[in-house]
């Protein structure tokens, strides 16, 4: 007969497929404690200033976006949120940046997979090079990129 308290339940399973993870709570006089699987994904949008205090947009190939926006993306599991900015910034325009700070964060729920969404925007710097004579050369966008004035 199937004893109902030394049955496991599912915690989640690997994207592979490989691995499930089961669990049974124990105390039936205390309240389970194990937490959910993963409920949020953590998205970086980045607002790169120059020099010359002009901001990095971008045009998404999607059109449900209106025509600038700021570059960003998903952070990769086990990704901090400045190498996942930097990443992002230099996927999607070719632009090599370094990570200042945490301008702000959205918490939303019910986006993509029923998952909520913690969304944090980042200051970067482009890293521009000085030449000899001490000009500043900044990297230049790529064709769907563009500068904006500050």
């Amino acid at each position: 007969e199937d004893d109902e308290r030394n049955k496991f339940a599912l915690h989640h399973a690997d994207d592979a497929g490989t691995t499930a993870n089961l669990y049974l709570w124990l105390n039936d006089a205390v309240e389970c404690k194990i937490p959910t699987f993963a409920t949020h994904q953590v998205g970086v949008g980045a607002i790169v200033v120059n020099s010359r205090d002009e901001i990095l947009v971008v045009r998404e190939l999607r059109k449900n976006y209106l025509p600038w926006k700021i570059p960003g993306g998903l952070a990769e599991l086990g990704e901090h949120l400045d190498e996942a900015a930097i990443r992002e910034i230099m996927e999607e325009t070719g632009v090599p940046t370094k990570f200042t700070s945490v301008l702000s964060v959205r918490h939303t729920h019910g986006m993509q997979f029923g998952r909520s969404d913690l969304y944090f925007v980042c200051r970067l710097e482009p890293v521009e090079e000085v030449d000899e004579d001490g000009t500043v050369r900044i990297p230049e966008p790529v064709a769907d990129a563009s500068e904006i004035a500050a």
